[in-house]
This record gives C-alpha cells, structure tokens and sequence, in this order.
C-alpha cells in the first residue's frame, strides 16, 4: 500500500490533470486505499499511473473476493445442512 502510494507519487505528483491529489505521499496513500477497494476514483493519469492503478484495482478485487466467497461457501454449507436435517426428518415420519 505504501509502496503503491509512493509510485502514485513520483508518476503523478506533477500531473496538472490530477489537480494535486497526489502532491505529498499522505494524500497518495488516501487514492491508493480507494483503489485498492476496487474503485477508479481518478482517470487522467500518466500511462505509468494508469498501469498501476490497473493493477491496483485488480489486486482489490481479488482482496476482497477471497473473504467474501469464502462466506458465501460457508452459507452453501449451512444450506446443505438443512436440507440433509429436513429429508432426514421425512424419512423418520414416512
């Protein structure tokens, strides 16, 4: 992330287009949070800046895909269960 922000920096701290949102490494560090949340939340970029905020976004994507199919892996489990508990329950009643 800080590494991320430093890159911002130095590809994008004279950028007029950017209106010196990347002009000190705490506000680069800021833009590089929303990116990796997977948000594009500046789009003027140098090619190098546009590169790497690529390949943030795609990396916060990722971060967040993990937890949230392993979730939804955990609901499908839960699910499962139910349904072997109520055909368990037939099969006592038949």
């Amino acid at each position: 992330w800080v590494g991320a922000a430093y890159l911002f920096f130095v590809f994008e701290r004279e950028n007029p287009a950017v209106d010196g949102a990347f002009e000190n490494i705490p506000n680069s560090m800021y833009y590089t949070a929303i990116f990796l949340s997977g948000e594009w939340g500046q789009v003027d970029f140098t090619p190098y800046g546009k590169i790497l905020c690529m390949v943030l976004v795609v990396a916060g994507i990722g971060l967040y895909s993990i937890p949230v199919g392993a979730l939804f892996d955990a609901f499908g489990e839960v699910l499962e269960g139910k349904d072997e508990d109520e055909d368990e329950d037939e099969k006592k009643n038949q």
